[in-house]
């Protein structure tokens, strides 16, 4: 490799700077680099991601319900599901208990549901532990909540937030 030609202080080009790489340092590049204009036109919406959060809630103060609801619909090529947290304005009581899964084609992305039951606090959420994370175009995301009361009551208010990132379309 030949030897670098090394500038002591400021350069100014009044025209075009031209190579075959640049290398440029880790945040030399900002929002306020990148000039605005049409989406699209100045960073290819190939090599960004976006992140989704998708929230479920049921009623605030409604008693936790058995239910099935889509959240989510992959449209990019691939996603990623990043986590999944879940948990109750007013924890369940007893032996109540409720599950919050999440699916696809009826397949679980968990390794287990998430369990909310008399061992949280009001509004304390608890993390799923993520089996698959992989998703790709057309793949439709449930969220999948079981309610059972058993001997004791039902937590109040649940509340779901999936975070998806995924490629654009």
């Amino acid at each position: 490799m030949a030897q670098p030609t090394i500038i002591q202080g400021d350069l100014l080009a009044t025209g075009n700077v031209a190579g075959k790489t640049l290398t440029i340092p880790n945040g030399s590049v900002g929002p306020a680099q990148i000039a605005a204009g049409a989406p699209g036109s100045y960073i290819p919406s190939g090599t960004m991601r976006q992140k989704f959060r998708r929230l479920f809630s049921q009623d605030s103060t409604a008693v936790a319900a058995t239910e099935t609801k889509t959240i989510h619909l992959v449209v990019g090529q691939t996603a990623t599901l990043i986590g999944l947290l879940a948990g109750l304005i007013s924890p369940c009581i007893g032996a109540a208990t409720v599950t919050v899964d999440l699916k696809v084609s009826g397949v679980s992305l968990l390794t287990a549901p998430i369990t909310l039951n008399n061992t949280q606090i009001a509004r304390q959420t608890v993390t799923a532990v993520i089996a698959t994370a992989a998703l790709t175009v057309g793949q439709v995301v449930e969220v999948v909540i079981t309610a059972t009361a058993s001997t004791g009551t039902l937590g109040d208010g649940l509340f779901v937030c999936a975070t998806i990132d995924e490629d654009p379309a």
